[in-house]
C-alpha cells in the first residue's frame, strides 16, 4: 500500500481517505519519523507532493542533509 503512495500523491490521484488512511497507518504503527530521500525521484515533483501531504497531516521537518529529510509525524 505504501510503495505506489508517493507516485499518487504526485499524480494527484491520491484520495482523501488514501491519504488519511497511509497517515493513519503509520500512527497505528507507532512511527515518530518519516526519512524523505527527496534524491531518489527523477524529478522533484514527487518529493515536493510527499512533503505538501506531510505537512498538511501536521508533520513538521526536523534535520535535512543533503537530498535526506527527516520529518517528525504530529501525534
Amino acid at each position: 500500500q505504501l510503495a505506489p503512495f508517493p507516485e499518487k500523491l504526485r499524480a494527484a490521484t491520491a484520495t482523501e481517505d488514501l491519504q488519511t488512511e497511509v497517515y493513519d497507518a503509520l500512527r497505528a504503527r507507532k512511527t515518530t519519523h518519516v526519512v524523505l530521500h527527496a534524491g531518489a525521484w527523477p524529478s522533484r515533483e514527487t518529493p515536493d507532493a510527499v512533503r505538501a501531504w506531510l505537512r498538511a497531516f501536521g508533520a513538521t521537518p526536523q534535520a535535512s542533509v543533503g537530498t535526506t529529510e527527516i520529518w517528525q509525524l504530529a501525534p
